[in-house]
């Protein structure tokens, strides 16, 4: 008959060969005869995060670490399940503890860099990217998610030095070529930046987000129907993927197919309820198909949700005008004018063309 530790070595071979109904049944069995047993309560947990269960894994593995809190594999691993959770700064914490039990976990640093990004605070994320780095130089996940961290401190001679080691490293690798490619659609760099997603497509077919920004290149250059053609497949591989549906329906306006654009904002209105981007975009739409009311109605809402949001800010002072609705118009003049204010003296402008 097996022994207890066996049984475990068994498990871990049939997880790391990435049989986990296997190595989940023999977790639970180790379990039956040990429920304390941190390793397995682990280890279960991360195939129950493997597998989509996350609240599970959180249980699983927050007993691990009550049971053996110096246990630095199981805070790393339950930091990821709460971070799959959108409990970030649990994860954040997590992984501090991680990296405390164990100064050189490579792994848990840049981890702690993600949770440390999720939370906007980019340039802590970049000294936990470059932890890890040191740690591990040929690390390519740190390095390409170091790259995303300085494009937002807006270093972006650095962001672009990052994804380019990653892909030296690795130059299929998949998100470092997503990654570059929108750093240099940014700058303009249309050619290489369709380039460098067509690759990472040929790569993962089924990488949504590259999709979606090689949609957006193609948008840029005229080539609508094939953007609507990547947009459509960025939203069919992640039909929640608010920023695909949004340029999906963007296109579609531009198209003439407004109708067709409404409705993919009122999509993406039910996924987030408030997000006033998407507002201004179906005022947009609405006010195309002569709808003032809605239109009106969508402009304010956006507003609701973000006071100084230029666009429809414009947007609903022109449609206003156009009601002859003045009494209304002249209160928003004033927030006009008080904007403007306020962006001059940050050495900014309001955009002052209708219906963007």
């Amino acid at each position: 008959m097996e022994s207890l530790e066996q049984s475990l070595q068994k498990a871990v071979q049939h997880h790391q060969a990435g049989r986990l109904s296997e190595a989940e049944a023999l977790y639970r069995q180790v379990l039956q005869l040990e429920p304390n047993q941190p390793v397995a309560l682990n280890l279960l947990g991360v195939v129950a995060l493997q597998v989509g269960n996350a609240e599970a894994a959180i249980e699983l593995m927050s007993k691990s670490v009550h049971i053996q809190p110096d246990y630095a594999d199981a805070h790393n691993n339950l930091g990821q399940a709460f971070q799959t959770s959108g409990k970030v700064e649990d994860a954040r914490a997590s992984f501090e503890k991680a990296v405390t039990l164990k100064p050189d976990y490579a792994e848990a640093h840049a981890n702690l860099g993600n949770a440390l990004q999720a939370q906007g605070f980019f340039d802590q994320a970049a000294q936990s990217y470059l932890k890890a780095l040191e740690i591990n130089p040929d690390y390519l996940k740190a390095h390409s998610n170091l790259g995303l961290a300085y494009k937002e401190l807006e270093r972006l001679e650095e962001a672009e030095a990052s994804f380019r080691t990653a892909l030296s490293l690795n130059p299929e690798f998949p998100e470092a070529l997503n990654n570059l490619g929108n750093l240099l659609k940014d700058r303009g760099d249309l050619q290489e930046a369709e380039g460098l997603f067509t690759k990472a497509l040929g790569v993962d077919p089924q990488y949504a987000e590259a999709h979606n920004n090689l949609g957006l290149v193609l948008h840029s250059q005229g080539r609508m129907p094939e953007a609507l053609e990547k947009f459509q497949k960025a939203v069919d591989l992640n039909p929640t993927y608010v920023e695909a549906l949004n340029n999906l329906g963007n296109g579609l306006h531009t198209v003439g197919q407004v109708n067709e654009a409404v409705a993919c904002y009122n999509r993406t209105l039910e996924i987030e309820p408030e997000n006033a981007e998407t507002f201004n975009y179906l005022g947009n739409a609405c006010k195309e198909l002569g709808k003032m009311e809605d239109s009106i109605s969508a402009y304010q809402e956006a507003l609701r949700l973000r006071p100084d949001f230029d666009s429809p800010t414009v947007n609903l002072l022109h449609q206003l005008r156009h009601a002859g609705l003045w009494p209304e118009v002249e209160v928003l003049q004033g927030r006009v004018d008080e904007l403007t204010e306020r962006r001059l003296c940050d050495g900014k402008s309001i955009a002052m063309r209708p219906f963007d």
